[in-house]
């Protein structure tokens, strides 16, 4: 889960979703974004999360809107994980590290 703003970002059961800190209000749920038991984690214009539901890809999606944004296809692998700070992404995939730009 994440706070950026007026919004918390988490999983919403098996998709991402957005709502309001005020009052808990739905703003939105994207459904091609990834699996509920991601991190949801906010950086730069974008909300990522690792979806293993078919392959294991980076998805993003806009912060306002939950429309789907930019995706990155990773190895499989049996272990990942993904953080966020400084305009990057990190993922560690099995013995992996990626550092992914932000946008």
């Amino acid at each position: 889960m994440s706070v950026h703003g007026d919004s918390v970002y988490a999983p919403g059961g098996m998709f991402p979703e957005r709502r309001r800190v005020i009052d808990g209000g739905h703003t939105w749920t994207s459904y091609k974004a990834g699996s509920g038991d991601s991190a949801v984690l906010v950086q730069g214009t974008g909300v990522w999360m690792i979806d293993h539901s078919y392959r294991t890809t980076i998805n993003t999606v806009g912060l306002g809107t939950g429309r789907s944004g930019w995706s990155y296809e990773l190895p499989e692998a049996r272990h990942h994980s993904i953080a966020v700070d400084g305009n990057r992404a990190f993922v560690r995939n099995d013995g992996s590290l990626y550092a992914l730009p932000v946008f």
